[in-house]
Formats: C-alpha cells, sequence, structure tokens
C-alpha cells in the first residue's frame, strides 16, 4: 500500500522532493501550453471551405442556439483571465517560498488532468462528437469536484486551478449538453429556463459552506455570458432576465462576502497585534514588581 502511495500522483504528501516537484512542473506546464494552442486554434481559425471538417467553437455556440448560448466575447475573456492566472500558478514551482511551491505541487495532478480532458473536450466539441464531449465534461467535473473537497489551497492556487476550472465545467456541462440536444421544443425550453437557475443554487452552496467568493465571482461571469448570449440570439425576456438575475446575485454576493473576508482579517490583526501588546506589557509589569520585591 505505501509502494501504491509513493507512485500515486494524486496522493496526498507531507514533503515534496526535488525530483517530484520538477515533474509536476514539467507536465504542469506542458499540459497547460498544449491545451492553449488547442483552445487558442480552435477558437480563431476556421477550417477550408472544402474540408470544413470541424467548426471553431463558437461557430458551434451560435449554430446551435439553445437556453444556455453564451456571447464568445466574455467566455473569450474569461479563458484569457484563466490562461494568465494559470500562468501565475506555474510560477509557484520557482517560488522560493517552500509552502507555495508545495501546495503548487499538491494540486498537480489534478491540474494535468483537468488540462487533458478540456484538450480532449475542445477537439471532440470542435468536431461536433458532443455525447462524447459530455462524458469528458462529466469527468472533468469530477476531477476537479475532488480537488475542490480535498485541498484547501491559497487564492493563487484556487482560482487558477480549482475554482476557475470547475465553475466552467459545471457550466459548460448545461452548455453542450443543450446543443447535444438538437431537437428545441416546449419541452426542452421549460427544462433550460429551470437548469439555468442551477448556477445560482451552486454558486450560493459555496458561498454558504465555505464562504468561496471566488467560486461565485466566476459563475458570475459565465452566467452574463449566457445573458448577453441569449439577449443576441433570442432576445425574449424569459430567455435573458434569468441569466442577469443570477448575474446580478452572485456577484453582489460575492463582493459583499469578499469584504466581510476583508474586515475579519483585518480584525484578526488588530486582535492578535493587541494580545502581543498585552503581553508585553504583563510581561513589563511583572519585571517591575520582581525589581521593586
Amino acid at each position: 500500500m505505501a509502494k501504491l502511495k509513493t507512485y500515486n500522483p494524486f496522493a496526498r504528501r507531507e514533503v515534496y522532493t526535488p525530483r517530484s516537484i520538477l515533474a509536476y512542473q514539467a507536465f504542469a506546464s506542458l499540459s497547460l501550453v498544449v491545451s492553449i494552442c488547442v483552445s487558442v486554434c480552435f477558437a480563431v481559425i476556421k477550417p477550408d471551405n472544402n474540408a470544413a471538417a470541424y467548426r471553431v467553437i463558437w461557430d458551434q455556440n451560435y449554430l446551435h442556439p439553445n437556453a444556455f448560448t453564451m456571447d464568445s466575447s466574455i467566455g473569450n475573456t474569461f479563458w484569457i483571465a484563466l490562461f494568465l492566472v494559470q500562468f501565475g500558478y506555474i510560477g509557484h514551482f520557482h517560488s522560493d517560498n517552500t509552502y507555495y511551491k508545495h501546495e503548487a505541487a499538491s494540486v498537480a495532478a489534478h491540474f494535468v488532468s483537468h488540462n487533458v480532458l478540456h484538450t480532449t473536450f475542445i477537439l471532440l466539441f470542435a468536431h461536433s462528437c458532443f455525447y462524447s464531449a459530455e462524458v469528458i465534461l462529466i469527468l472533468n467535473f469530477v476531477n476537479l469536484s475532488w480537488l475542490y473537497f480535498r485541498h484547501n489551497c491559497p487564492l493563487s492556487v484556487h482560482i487558477p486551478v480549482v475554482c476557475g476550472p470547475l465553475a466552467w465545467s459545471f457550466a459548460s456541462i448545461y452548455w453542450n449538453g443543450a446543443i447535444a440536444v438538437t431537437y428545441q421544443s416546449l419541452a426542452t425550453r421549460i427544462l433550460g429556463f429551470i437548469f439555468i437557475w442551477s448556477i445560482l443554487a451552486y454558486g450560493l452552496f459555496f458561498l454558504a459552506a465555505y464562504k468561496d467568493f471566488t467560486m461565485t465571482l466566476c459563475l458570475s461571469i459565465l452566467s452574463a455570458a449566457i445573458g448577453v448570449g441569449q439577449l443576441l440570439t433570442q432576445p425574449m425576456p424569459f430567455r435573458w432576465a434569468p441569466p442577469f438575475i443570477i448575474t446580478a446575485v452572485l456577484f453582489t454576493m460575492s463582493i459583499i462576502a469578499a469584504i466581510s473576508k476583508y474586515i475579519d482579517k483585518q480584525s484578526e490583526r488588530s486582535s492578535a497585534a493587541d494580545d502581543e501588546k498585552t503581553a508585553v506589557d504583563d510581561e513589563r509589569d511583572a519585571e517591575v514588581c520582581c525589581y521593586i520585591a
């Protein structure tokens, strides 16, 4: 069993050897570069008209309008920001701070798995293999959920590796699933109207259970992408109103939670400083009493 843990990249460890950290860094960096290259290629480069073996991501999005159709500008902005902060995560492997280096290594296996699954999803989605893509999204959702509940990471690791990808994974399960169901009947429209509210429930769960304002913020951005997408493709109030309501609620709650967390931290620091000052004063008084005695 101990031997199995030694070779298990997902196993939690107290200490990482320089060799294992180097391996995690190499695989994390390589998988991120591949993920970015594939994402950019299939988001930007359109195939020749005579050899349309695939469609770019956002063409697929607009070709199959549904209750989860997203706005490409907000979607691209979300992913550009996520890729940038993921480079920041990779930078932790080069840090002189042992704590950040350890935290980066502890989630690297899940990060590599996410990049591999995300790349696979992009390839399947672009080639219209929506049902296979849905399976990959669910696998990635399980991988990232497992990571979320196993590790308590600092924000500089949590945002790029955990909450950003997990928020996208959750929203894209509905997005791709709605595209896979090509027949748009009254029943599917009603289901779409119902399922859109699960984004709100999912975000509020993390806020209530873990006070995770970063997760709700990511979900609010994706909900805004859906809202604008609905407004541009299907300008009916019952289509675009729910995503905008969800965005407003999640964004407002995120800001309130972030401010509350900041105030709590400041209070803790002030309390710790007061306790330290009191301890010093008590020690000084004791020394004076001893001297007088």
